[in-house]
């Protein structure tokens, strides 16, 4: 009997973000979606549950935000499109703390 093959999960540290976008999608229930999210995190990426989507602040903007308060943030992100699988950026978004995943 031939069974999985094991993810190295040592190794996801080296995983570009398009392919942990990838696993975080395409594997839903699954250890490596899990895996990949606790990746995206560590890297400063944030899920935005309404949204659905995976954002990061935008460095070039000193990656601080423009304004900030107890319940939210405003300022310039990068999300991951998955649905035109691409980065895009979004300037003057209002970005609610209670709308992130955590785990």
């Amino acid at each position: 009997v031939i069974g999985e093959v094991p993810v190295p999960m040592e190794k996801i540290s080296l995983y570009s973000d398009e392919t942990l976008f990838y696993s975080f999608y395409s594997m839903p229930g699954d250890s490596m979606q899990v895996a990949a999210f606790n990746e995206l995190v560590s890297r400063e990426w944030s899920y935005h549950i309404e949204l659905a989507v995976w954002l990061q602040r935008l460095a070039l903007s000193g990656a601080l935000p423009h304004t900030s308060t107890e319940n939210y943030e405003t300022g310039s992100y990068v999300y991951f499109s998955p649905i035109t699988w691409e980065k895009k950026e979004k300037t003057n978004f209002r970005l609610y703390y209670d709308q992130l995943l955590k785990l």
